[in-house]
């Protein structure tokens, strides 16, 4: 991927495709419930409702498995939009409060024929277990925002503190091998500066990952 966009634009295509086959799904599931449960006298009742509830659950949980396991796959990098494009697709896909299956879910509501209160439980189930899963996929994300970044932090600075202590080690060693062929040349001074910067990447490069 040569940037953001490509990957997000990859996401968005993955998640619908998917999102698609599970509204198809969906829809065969439910008529499975209703029809067993008119088969045995069990339609109009609020464990009708119940039981399609659950099944809103477990797709909007594999849904969220399936958008974790895209967002890891994706060469993602640091951008000012990436933080914004996210949540664009989180917002489709978990922040409408099971609209890809609300069509369904009221059709069911109105052949169940429950009660008033059964119906106003399961809707505060449905709502809070699609809430509970967007907070999920949101800090999810967030998480792997947090990844990128500190990747990225990393790749900044150590490439060339690497060339750099790459080059003291050598000088020092260089040094090294001049004071042992002369004993009274002057080079144990430089030997002690060249190792105290060595130190000195050291501790910056811990501050900079501890920064990231």
């Amino acid at each position: 991927m040569s940037n953001n966009k490509e990957s997000i634009d990859l996401l968005n295509s993955r998640m619908e495709a998917f999102a698609t086959d599970q509204r198809r799904i969906f829809v065969e599931e439910v008529k499975k419930i209703t029809a067993y449960n008119a088969a045995n006298g069990k339609l109009q009742s609020g464990g009708t409702i119940k039981e399609v509830c659950r099944l809103m659950e477990k797709f909007l949980k594999g849904r969220a498995e399936e958008y974790k396991r895209l967002l890891n796959s994706l060469p993602l990098k640091p951008s000012k939009t990436i933080a914004a494009d996210l949540n664009s697709v989180i917002e489709k896909y978990f922040d409408d409060k099971y609209s890809d299956f609300r069509d369904e879910y009221q059709k069911v509501i109105s052949i169940a024929n429950a009660s008033e209160n059964a119906v106003v439980a399961a809707n505060d189930i449905a709502n809070t277990v699609n809430k509970s899963i967007a907070e999920n996929v949101k800090l999810e994300t967030q998480q792997e925002l947090m990844n990128i970044d500190v990747a990225d932090s990393g790749s900044k600075f150590s490439k060339p503190m690497l060339a750099l202590e790459g080059l003291l080690l050598l000088v020092t060693a260089f040094l090294a091998g001049m004071w042992a062929a002369d004993q009274d040349g002057n080079y144990e001074p430089f030997i002690v500066i060249t190792t105290a910067l060595l130190g000195l990447l050291e501790l910056m490069r811990r501050f900079l990952n501890a920064k990231a």
